[in-house]
């Protein structure tokens, strides 16, 4: 039986740039590396205007993030697309394996499940943020960001995030190492890839925790573009949190509500978050290394 064509990648897909690229761990954590030095140059480029006062804090955060990100990806794309006339197949960006679940339905459990365990994680986080040398700092660059352009700071933290990050953490770094590590350390290993990028440590210690739930589900479902909605549920409400200035001067939840609405908020999280691990646990497997479909050459012309 011929092959459905709608499902099919194609040459304009961005995400058919990189099917071909499968870093293992040295590759992997070689690519953050090339990540973490295009911030700082990039950034220091951008620095110019921003000194002269030419930019805005909000203007050269975006400028600096699609920048990195731009150029990091158009590295990842040209290997793959060298490694596409020699490889005898690759491994799609985002495939669709829900295991009978409508996508509305996945779609939501997706989003309740990353809240809940944004909820469930509370205080540790809170924890981590109390003890955490750096806090101080972040706290202040976060304030001075949210002051400027509403729009922008949202199109960066909640839109361009949730794509760029999930495109290379899960979309290429995991997508390689599952096919060269058991999947329990190919997720843990993005995770903490996932949590180094944010060269912080107490959005670190979050990013390591929503990482290893992110590649979980991109293990099991094959869904590039679940995991962005994930991300863009956890970054949005963040972002709307912090414009509210009685929420965002509190270290934690439990400085908002009674202790027993926090103890029974923690617990509906933990359930929540249960759910949905629950779902992702009932898609069958079609590989050892993830529900990824299997793309050709020909797949994409």
């Amino acid at each position: 039986m011929a092959r459905d064509s709608r499902k099919r990648p194609r040459s304009y897909d961005i995400f058919g740039l990189f099917p071909f690229y499968l870093p293992g761990l040295g590759g992997s954590w070689l690519m953050v590396a090339v990540f973490l030095v295009l911030q700082i140059l990039v950034g220091m480029i951008f620095g110019i205007p921003l000194g002269l006062g030419v930019l805005g804090m909000d203007s050269y955060f975006l400028l600096t993030y699609v920048t990195t990100f731009a150029i990091l990806l158009m590295i990842c794309s040209n290997i793959s697309r060298t490694r596409a006339f020699t490889a005898e197949s690759g491994l799609a960006v985002t495939s669709r394996h829900f295991g009978g679940l409508h996508p509305l339905l996945i779609g939501l459990l997706a989003v309740l499940g990353m809240l809940g365990t944004v909820v469930a994680v509370d205080p540790v986080t809170a924890l981590v943020q109390r003890i955490s040398p750096d806090a101080g700092a972040l706290e202040d660059t976060m304030a001075n960001l949210m002051s400027g352009n509403g729009v922008l700071i949202f199109l960066s933290v909640a839109v361009f995030a949730p794509f760029f990050e999930e495109l290379f953490v899960r979309g290429i770094l995991l997508r390689g190492m599952l096919t060269k590590l058991r999947p329990g350390w190919a997720i843990f290993w993005s995770a903490l890839m996932f949590a180094v990028m944010h060269a912080n440590i107490v959005q670190g210690f979050s990013a390591l925790v929503l990482g290893l739930l992110l590649g979980y589900t991109y293990y099991r479902t094959g869904c590039l573009w679940l995991t962005m909605l994930m991300h863009f549920a956890n970054n949005a409400l963040s972002f709307a949190l912090m414009k509210i200035p009685s929420v965002e001067a509190e270290e934690s939840m439990v400085g908002l509500m009674p202790v027993w609405g926090y103890v029974l908020l923690i617990l509906a999280g933990l359930a929540l978050a249960g759910l949905f691990l629950w779902a992702l646990g009932r898609i069958p497997l079609q590989d050892r290394r993830g529900n990824m479909d299997t793309v050709t050459l020909d797949d994409l012309v």
